[in-house]
Order: C-alpha cells, then structure tokens, then sequence
C-alpha cells in the first residue's frame, strides 16, 4: 500500500496543473479560452504556486482510494490463482484463463454415475487453447 501511495502522491503532482488548467477552462464566461493561452494567464497572473493550489486535497482523497483499488484488485487475483489441488488435476485455474482468454470445453468420453445414482453424467474438462 505504501508504494501505491507514493506512486499516487507523484503521479497526482505531475498531474495537477493539468486539473487546474481544465477547472479554469470549465468556467462559463471567463477570460480563458485555450489551454495553453489558460496556463500562461495563471502563471502571469497568480505564479508557479497557482498550479498546485488544491494540491493537497486532492492527495488526501486520491491516496487512500488508490490503495484501496490496488488492495482489491490484489485480493481477486489472489483468490483465483490456482490452489494445489486444481493444479494436480492438471485443469487451468481460473486466473489463467482469464489471462489466455481462450477456453474451449472437451467433454471425457467416458460416462460418469450421478453421484445420486440417478443416470449418467460426462465429465467436463476445459482446456487452454494458447
């Protein structure tokens, strides 16, 4: 979480006069017309400090969200990847079908009894194609 912090932290101050300039251009009715014409009015006008005014708000509230995706997204991949006795079955784990995305269903030719005893079933395999 701590590198997802700092990576958000620097991308956002990278970033940020880009969100200032687009905020000055969303206003109805103002002296700002362009994008470069709003960035040279600024910092004419108001100085370098103007374009990371609202800086850290803005980190305040981007961090913590940003972590919190990167936490998630972590969490799902941990629980598809393949547990020790799907692999010993030699079937693709979830997560690496999604990555090859191409997964075709064999059907075992060999008829299986229902585990209730009622008919038959065939067993389904399903194979990467990559």
């Amino acid at each position: 979480m701590a590198a997802a912090a700092v990576s958000k932290g620097c991308a956002s101050c990278i970033a940020y006069p880009h969100e200032v300039i687009r905020t000055r251009l969303r206003e109805e009715g103002t002296k700002y017309k362009s994008f470069v014409q709003t960035a040279r009015l600024v910092f004419r006008e108001e100085g370098y400090l103007a374009f990371y005014r609202g800086l850290f708000a803005q980190l305040i509230r981007q961090i913590p969200n940003t972590a919190i995706v990167l936490s998630t997204y972590e969490l799902i991949v941990y629980l598809l990847e393949d547990s020790p006795q799907s692999q010993a079955q030699s079937s693709p784990g979830t997560l690496q079908a999604l990555k090859c995305k191409k997964l075709s269903p064999k059907v075992n030719a060999q008829p299986q009894p229902h585990q209730q005893g009622q008919g038959w079933i065939f067993k389904r395999k399903m194979s990467l194609n990559c």
